[in-house]
């Protein structure tokens, strides 16, 4: 591994004060045993989703040469959705290194995860069949998603 660039290390700490000092709403993010490329996260499930009423934890690593590759985010709790895996891994197009750009601020990667959680994307799906039961048969996918929340997500 590369080490880290003085510019990428003032990038992601302008990063991380600018979400210190005007925090995204229900969404607080620290640093992994005060390492600036490991944040640990947290969101609350938003209210007019299927995941209101949970507390889902996840984590940000950044790459060496961040800005210019883009983070991996992992939820690191259970959650029932058609863009996450059973790892916790995260289809978000935005995350994409061949999609990337330097400019995209980690403000917009935060909320576009919490978009998910308002507004599943079942045609982008790391879970095909959850995607299936998304669009299929809504109720059942509910249901499903609010006992996860109920299971693995109440803090």
């Amino acid at each position: 591994m590369t080490s880290p660039s003085s510019a990428s290390v003032r990038r992601i700490n302008k990063e991380f004060a600018d979400l210190q000092e005007n925090p995204i709403p229900n969404l607080r993010c620290s640093l992994a045993n005060d390492n600036l490329y490991q944040w640990n996260c947290t969101v609350a499930g938003p209210r007019d989703s299927v995941y209101a009423g949970g507390t889902f934890h996840f984590t940000l690593a950044f790459r060496p040469d961040y800005p210019f590759q883009p983070p991996t985010a992992q939820f690191t709790t259970r959650i029932y959705h058609p863009n996450f895996d059973l790892e916790g891994n995260i289809c978000l197009p935005i995350l994409r290194p061949q999609a990337f750009k330097p400019s995209v601020k980690l403000r917009s990667i935060l909320e576009q995860v919490i978009h998910l959680l308002v507004e599943p994307n079942p045609d982008d799906p790391l879970s095909p069949s959850i995607a299936e039961q998304y669009n299929n048969d809504r109720p059942a996918f509910e249901k499903i998603a609010r006992d996860y929340v109920q299971q693995f997500a109440k803090s």
